[in-house]
């Protein structure tokens, strides 16, 4: 369920029914639950987080001794002392401890735990990362549990995620005032980067071995890259060492080396989307020799950057599509690249971007040279260099 699905789908759901989101960290499932409390259901949102409540009495409150000797349950800070309806947003439910858990559970199912109800017309919402793929280390919930909820799975679409971050406030100090902010929307470079590598938005599906002890990235992160570029922006201290290192903390070392070059690109006016898709070569040439100047190191960083994007369109790419005419024209441009570096680099990049298609077994590198045949004698010469070097 993506997130415009998600505004039909739980504007129909019963007040009495309590529901289930299920979805990898940081693809937004809390904003989406505060946008349809205020847009769709017209109630303020209450937060709770289950892995931040230390015991039952974070939730329900504490015994006070009453006049008449007996005791009662003072309500906790979180409840509506006004007798107004809200929005209470469980999050991570399946990381809470088994007592909190259980108490949320009839919380949700009944919307009253103890002697304490939600008043009449409020809404019950949980949210939780998924446990059947293995990939976090929760808590499972047995069939019992959840069939207490309407329960869905969350998958925002990344245009979706964009639309998003071409709205929302990065808010960022002026200068050395921290006091003060300025309200922009997310960096512009941080949209067309992932406008060019969409696979990058989310942390990947399947986590296996090789991403232990490794920062991934997610949407949440990618915000805050933002954030970061806005204030180096801002501040005039802008160092691509320091930046890339600043990143690496978001989205990993290879990713931020990645963004690095895209930033740089971003910056001078070429991208690999732009250069794989201009119509007129010439007119980038320019811009092309800015970036050679930069060194071989940021060239291959490039280069990266075009054999992702190629990746990413394998399948208009490939060699069955009715996307001829974009194939002809990316396979010319491929080859003007090529043609355009230097005989070392042309090595290293042909390595870096032909040799690992054919590793993974990618149709766009053997349509393009169909598409244009001076593509392949181009593979040809830089095989002979190859071997003489």
């Amino acid at each position: 369920m993506n997130i415009t699905q998600s505004y039909r789908v739980l504007k129909s759901i019963p007040v009495k029914k309590a529901i289930m989101l299920k979805g990898v960290h940081g693809i937004g499932k809390t904003e989406v639950v505060r946008q349809i409390a205020k847009e769709i259901w017209n109630l303020p949102c209450v937060e709770l987080q289950g892995s931040q409540l230390s015991d039952v009495g974070d939730l329900v409150g504490l015994q006070k001794l009453g006049k008449d000797g007996g005791t009662y349950w003072e309500p906790p800070y979180w409840y509506p002392r006004d007798g107004k309806p809200v929005c209470l947003f469980l999050d991570e439910l399946n990381r809470a401890d088994a007592p909190i858990k259980r108490a949320l559970m009839q919380l949700g199912n009944d919307k009253q735990v103890l002697d304490m109800k939600l008043p009449l017309g409020s809404r019950v919402v949980v949210a939780m990362n998924p446990g059947e793929d293995g990939n976090y280390d929760v808590m499972e919930m047995d069939f019992a549990e959840l069939s207490r909820f309407a329960i869905y799975d969350f998958e925002p679409t990344v245009e979706e995620g964009l639309n998003h971050f071409r709205k929302v406030g990065v808010h960022y100090s002026e200068g050395e005032n921290s006091e003060r902010f300025k309200e922009v929307t997310a960096h512009p470079a941080v949209i067309n980067f992932i406008e060019e590598n969409p696979t990058l938005f989310d942390p990947p599906k399947k986590i296996d071995a090789s991403h232990y002890g490794r920062v991934l990235p997610c949407r949440r992160s990618w915000f805050g890259v933002s954030e970061v570029l806005w204030n180096m922006e801002w501040d005039g201290d802008m160092d691509l060492d320091v930046l890339t290192i600043t990143l690496a903390g978001y989205i990993g070392m290879e990713n931020a080396l990645m963004f690095r070059t895209h930033y740089s690109s971003f910056e001078s006016g070429l991208t690999a989307k732009e250069l794989l898709e201009t119509k007129n070569f010439k007119k980038i040439k320019g811009s092309l020799e800015d970036f050679m100047k930069k060194g071989k190191v940021e060239m291959l960083r490039f280069a990266k950057g075009i054999s992702l994007y190629l990746k990413e369109n394998d399948a208009d790419l490939g060699r069955k599509t009715e996307k001829v005419e974009y194939q002809k024209l990316v396979a010319k441009n491929l080859y003007n690249f090529f043609d355009f570096l230097t005989p070392e680099l042309k090595v290293s990049v042909y390595s870096d971007v032909v040799k690992q298609a054919q590793t993974e077994g990618l149709k766009w590198e053997r349509s393009l040279h169909v598409a244009e045949p001076k593509l392949k004698e181009m593979y040809i010469k830089i095989i002979s260099i190859d071997t003489q070097m």
